[in-house]
């Protein structure tokens, strides 16, 4: 079961309930035949009454032939056709969570509220001047409005404030959006910011892991080499060894032969 108004602001339930009030108000009007009255009769937009017996107006031979109390009768038609509609789109905002936020359907029904406002200024201003002027003119008397009027007119200010509280809704709704597309913005240039901080944290890491892998390389390679010329080394002065021995046995063996000639000349 869906609950009301759970996210819709304070300003769309306020716009709600005067929308609800100016409706009633331009119902009562629309219906009863009290928008002029004289001392004993009275008439409205849909029946003349005459000492208590009220007629349609169709049956009216004075009044169906006025056009201008035609195109009266018309625009409060539309005018109640557009009220119906924008009840509906507010009560489609008021129990549509997933709608409550939707700025192209608050401006619908703000321009259906405008529209409705507009349509009962028409009637009631034209039905004004045009009634007072037959009236007066017919019966002699001084036309007056009746209450069915008055709350006709009074319903104009209720759907035009409607209208003022939805504007101000819809332009709260569109500055939050902006602020939070804005933070979002932000907090999308400090990630990109921190994922570039971390990219280069891994590339210096990466590189002076290579480094050192090159450092440890050529340590490898230097200790090679040190081996080699110390093999090297050990194998020339062995060599070197080996050739002082072989020529002190040769003196040694040229000494002693010397010495057998000797002892033989010395024998003979």
């Amino acid at each position: 079961m869906h609950k009301c108004c759970g996210k819709t602001s304070k300003l769309l339930k306020v716009s709600a309930l005067v929308l609800f009030i100016a409706l009633i108000l331009h119902l009562i009007g629309f219906a009863s035949p009290f928008w002029s009255q004289r001392f004993n009769s009275n008439e409205g937009l849909w029946e003349a009454c005459q000492a208590g017996i009220c007629l349609s107006t169709d049956s009216s031979p004075l009044l169906q032939t006025q056009e201008w109390f035609k195109a009266v009768q018309g625009v409060m038609i539309v005018s109640f056709i557009t009220a119906v509609v924008t009840v509906i789109l507010t009560l489609v905002l008021l129990f549509a969570a997933s709608l409550a936020r939707c700025v192209p359907l608050i401006i619908a029904a703000l321009a259906f509220a405008v529209g409705t406002g507009i349509f009962i200024l028409i009637g009631v201003a034209v039905y004004g001047v045009q009634a007072s002027v037959l009236f007066e003119d017919l019966f002699g008397q001084e036309f007056e409005v009746g209450f069915a009027y008055i709350l006709s007119v009074i319903s104009i200010f209720g759907y035009f404030l409607v209208a003022l509280m939805l504007a101000v809704d819809i332009d709260h709704k569109v500055t939050k959006d902006r602020e939070s597309g804005e933070g979002e913005g932000d907090a999308e240039s400090g990630e990109a910011a921190d994922a570039e901080a971390d990219e280069s944290v891994a590339n210096n890491a990466e590189e002076e892991t290579t480094a050192s892998r090159s450092d440890m390389g050529n340590m490898a390679e230097d200790s090679v080499m040190s081996s080699s010329s110390a093999g090297n080394n050990s194998g020339n002065g062995s060599s070197m060894n080996n050739a002082n021995n072989a020529n002190n046995a040769s003196s040694m063996n040229n000494a002693n032969n010397a010495s057998s000639v000797n002892n033989v000349n010395n024998d003979v």
